[in-house]
């Protein structure tokens, strides 16, 4: 109802002279929806213009929580919290339950290495993960999953810095370098998404997780190897 406030009345088709009212039921998406409805209808003048107000108020404060959703560092707009998510198929517990879930930027350090910081309640321990820029030994910018030192080359997940993601890893689609079990060196399509991910068909999950699987190593070992050449020159 807030999204069409300005065209309340018409939606319901309301006739203010009469008793009856049609009430499309596409509008009534919710028990809320049909409360208002009832509350419009049977309000005088002036409990309507309430009501309308209440609802321009609650539109209003759906614009501001969007736009709080973002905020800006050092010239860029960054999002304040980015939601990690591992493919279905990724078996290593371990990294899986303690690293995926909701990065908030961090308020002490939010901006490291010319990009937003990001840390990570650890569920299985009282510590925090990170998602920070670094660089690598051989000066490769790097994004980095750990729990060191934040801006640091140390951790458990490692990710090129190329644009259009150098400020921004909720727009990474390749894969990215994991240790996994037994310390050996795995590439997974970790992803980084501005909502919650809600939970899809387990099976269509993993099928889809696959093929991104398939086309995130495949791009990963292009930028790879364009990545050599280019250091080589």
């Amino acid at each position: 109802l807030a999204k069409n406030v300005e065209r309340l009345p018409e939606l319901w088709k309301i006739d203010l002279s009469r008793t009856n009212v049609v009430c499309p039921k596409q509008y009534m998406k919710s028990r809320e929806d049909v409360l208002q409805f009832k509350a419009f209808f049977e309000a005088d003048e002036d409990g309507r213009a309430q009501l309308m107000n209440a609802i321009q108020e609650q539109k209003r404060l759906g614009a501001v929580a969007e736009k709080s959703a973002t905020v800006e560092l050092n010239g860029h707009i960054v999002q304040r919290s980015i939601f990690c998510r591992f493919p279905a198929d990724y078996d290593d517990p371990e990294i899986t339950e303690n690293f995926c879930g909701e990065y908030t930027l961090d308020e002490e350090e939010p901006w490291i290495n010319d990009a937003p910081h990001y840390v990570h309640k650890l569920p299985t321990e009282d510590a925090y993960g990170r998602l920070s820029a670094a660089e690598s030994p051989v000066g490769q910018k790097v994004w980095v999953i750990g729990c060191g030192t934040p801006g640091s080359y140390a951790g458990y997940c490692f990710r090129s810095r190329l644009e259009p993601y150098m400020i921004h890893p909720e727009k990474i689609t390749g894969a990215w370098q994991v240790i996994g079990p037994g310390d050996v060196w795995l590439t997974s399509c970790i992803t980084f998404h501005t909502k919650a991910v809600p939970e899809l068909n387990a099976k269509a999950e993993a099928e889809a997780d696959i093929n991104a699987e398939a086309d995130a190593r495949a791009k990963g070992e292009a930028e790879s190897k364009a990545e050599a050449e280019e250091e080589a020159k």
